[in-house]
């Protein structure tokens, strides 16, 4: 730090403005182009998430339950036709309906793979999704450092600022130094050419 002082004593202060306007510079340059970046990346990532979720991947319960309803439909609609034909069940009647039991019994096996494969269609949303959560991350980071460079180049031009200004008003002292040095001058110049001549001589009456 002293030696980066006495490196900006040696300069003018029009150099210390030329060399903080290239520091501005670089670092808006660097700033916008972070910005444009950071925009379109969050632009691909959010149409990706979008195209990757399904209508059916949000309601894998609805599902499950259409088809426990529509499976108790049909056990109702054949035991009522069974019923109808006889109101005595003969022995093929109780077969029937025992089969058709059995066959209803067999849904919830149906339901648990249709659940398997909903959560196999959302397993790569929740991929992407972690995926999203990790870049904003990294570019929160990106942001952050860029900030901290551009804080660093705020203190660094508050300083050359300083610098320049205590140059300046020591080159403003010095030259009211010198007027005022000249004007003692001129002072005791006059002075000494007061004292130096000789007192008018008085021309007297003659009688």
């Amino acid at each position: 730090m002293e030696s980066s002082k006495s490196g900006l004593s040696t300069l003018t202060p029009e150099q210390l403005s030329q060399i903080q306007q290239l520091i501005d510079s670089k670092v808006d340059e660097k700033f916008a182009k972070f910005q444009a970046d950071y925009d379109e990346l969050m632009k691909k990532v959010k149409g990706q998430v979008i195209g990757a979720i399904k209508p059916t991947s949000l309601f894998p319960r609805a599902n499950a339950s259409e088809s426990k309803a529509k499976a108790t439909e049909e056990s109702k609609d054949t035991l009522n036709t069974s019923s109808l034909q006889s109101s005595r069940p003969t022995t093929a009647t109780r077969k029937s309906i025992a089969t058709n039991s059995k066959t209803s019994s067999v849904q919830p096996t149906k339901r648990s793979d249709s659940k398997e494969s909903q959560k196999s269609k959302t397993t790569p949303v929740v991929d992407k999704k972690a995926a999203e959560e990790k870049k904003k991350e990294q570019l929160e980071l990106k942001r952050q450092e860029e900030e901290r460079k551009k804080e660093e180049s705020r203190v660094k031009r508050e300083e050359m600022e300083k610098k320049r200004k205590e140059e300046a008003d020591k080159k403003k002292q010095a030259e009211e130094e010198k007027k005022r040095k000249r004007e003692e001058d001129k002072i005791a110049l006059e002075r000494s050419k007061s004292q130096s001549q000789p007192p008018a001589k008085q021309v007297g009456v003659s009688q």
